[in-house]
């Protein structure tokens, strides 16, 4: 894989991102009967939003120096 490619993958927490959006999944799906392709979606979505977050709280490499 090209470097630019490597360096982005190691710079953001994707599972620490993705497991509380992948929680709120679980428990639509199951205590509100929503569509789960319909909750992935938004999981994905999420996801994507708390790593942007991620950037523009903490521009320098997700550290907090």
């Amino acid at each position: 894989m090209p470097a630019a490619i490597m360096q982005s993958l190691k710079k953001y927490d994707f599972v620490s991102a993705g497991m509380g959006a992948l929680c709120v999944t679980g428990y639509f799906v199951v205590a509100h009967g929503q569509a789960p392709l319909e909750a992935l979606s938004l999981t994905f979505g999420s996801t994507i939003v708390a790593l942007v977050a991620n950037e523009l709280l903490f521009p320098n490499d997700g550290n907090m120096q």
